[in-house]
Order: structure tokens, then C-alpha cells, then sequence
């Protein structure tokens, strides 16, 4: 306690923190992995919690996320193998890589039907391209696939 001007007692301030940039504490390779699927994983969260079907994708066209939803719906038809969409068969499969290339390549999206031969169910694929911010070179996410019954 230290006597102020008017006769009074104050109590001890210590002194001000310092406050320096992240930056300083972690090195931009170490911070930029960790931020890297910051973006994807916000975007999944919300997709699920609305019981939307929608598959996250990176840009080398590797599957960041499928939703619940997605999953039952590409059932029979499309997969996740090996963090890639993989058609049930060659239709399918080349379906889904002609949409995945076209965003890959530039495109601002595409969109197919991939059915199911034996039961005849069908599904639309619509993917595409997520804008890039400026600056935002370390984001994982690049594209979204929605998948709807028809």
C-alpha cells in the first residue's frame, strides 16, 4: 500500500504486460498448419448441424469433409476412399472426376446426376469454387460439393 496525495491509501499497480504479435510466439510454419483447416472445419460444423449433404474439398481435390448427410446420400454410388470421391462405377466415377476437374481447373462450378443402375435412385451433384481471400493462400478449403436427392 502506497499514501496517495489526499492522505489515502492505494494499493500497488503492477506493471503493464506486455503484449506482443502472435507471430512472435509461433512461426508462421508452425501457426500456418494449425489455421490451415480453420476455415473447413467451420464450414463442415455448420453443414452438419443443418443436416445438409455437402462434401469440403481441397484444392488438390482431396475430401476434407463429407457430412452425415452426404454420406447417406451418395450411398451405393459414391464413396470416400483414401480422402478422395470415388464413384461405384466407371460412370460414376467419371462423372465425379469431370466435376472435380472443372473447379480444380478454374471453373466457378458444375453440376451432374449420377444414378444408381439397380434401383434407379438418383442424385445431383452441384460443386463449387470457395472464394479465396486476399491473403488467404493458407486456407485448405477450395471447393463444396452439395448433394441432393432428385
Amino acid at each position: 500500500m502506497k499514501r496517495n496525495v489526499l492522505g489515502g491509501t492505494t494499493k500497488a499497480v503492477a506493471p503493464p504486460v506486455q503484449v506482443r504479435p502472435v507471430r512472435e510466439h509461433l512461426p508462421a510454419e508452425i501457426l500456418a498448419p494449425m489455421l490451415a483447416g480453420a476455415r473447413a472445419r467451420g464450414i463442415a460444423d455448420a453443414y452438419e448441424m443443418l443436416g445438409v449433404g455437402a462434401v469440403l474439398l481441397s484444392d488438390s481435390g482431396r475430401v476434407l469433409h463429407a457430412s452425415d448427410r452426404a454420406c447417406q446420400l451418395m450411398r451405393d454410388m459414391v464413396s470416400v476412399t483414401s480422402d478422395h470421391l470415388v464413384g461405384t462405377n466407371a460412370e460414376a466415377n467419371a462423372i465425379i472426376e469431370s466435376l472435380i476437374g472443372a473447379c480444380l481447373a478454374g471453373a466457378d462450378g458444375a453440376a451432374a446426376t449420377v444414378s444408381e443402375p439397380e434401383s434407379g435412385r438418383r442424385i445431383s451433384l452441384r460443386i463449387v469454387n470457395v472464394p479465396q481471400g486476399q491473403g488467404d493462400c493458407v486456407q485448405l478449403l477450395k471447393s463444396v460439393m452439395a448433394v441432393s436427392e432428385i
